[in-house]
């Protein structure tokens, strides 16, 4: 099995993630070249900050990274932007689905309280002896 040449936590733990099988037949050249290639994709940070340390606590350890650069990412922007339209698409339908709502159960609340003042100005008596506030809780 090829050994990786350099002592780079990321790349090497790319490369051991490669099942062995296919790890051994790789040759000194073509590892050469993935260890290469990794190192142009992790090793040229464009930040303008680029700060990595670790906090050792007595049980355990945690990592921190602050990056802080230009975005340069436009793939990523045009998703995001495509997300927000329909983030807001979706709002705009909530938002009239609910104004809807509302207005109905207002006509309704409307309609119930018109029909029972048209029915006690007409005198008429739906349930005998039974008013409003005793189906009312």
């Amino acid at each position: 099995m090829v050994q990786p040449m350099t002592r780079d936590p990321y790349r090497d733990s790319v490369i051991n993630s490669i099942p062995a099988a296919v790890r051994v037949t790789f040759s000194e050249v073509q590892l050469a070249a993935l260890q290469q290639a990794l190192a142009q994709v992790n090793g040229s940070s464009r930040h303008l900050v680029d700060v990595r340390t670790e906090l050792s606590l007595y049980w355990v350890r945690y990592y921190i990274v602050f990056l802080l650069g230009r975005d340069r990412r436009d793939h990523v922007q045009q998703v995001s932007l495509d997300r927000r339209r329909r983030s807001r698409h979706a709002a705009k339908i909530g938002l009239s689905v609910l104004v809807v709502w509302f207005l109905m159960v207002g006509a309704a609340v409307t309609a119930f309280i018109v029909l029972y003042l048209i029915k006690c100005h007409l005198n008429i008596d739906i349930f005998p002896d039974k008013h409003l506030r005793d189906f009312l809780p």
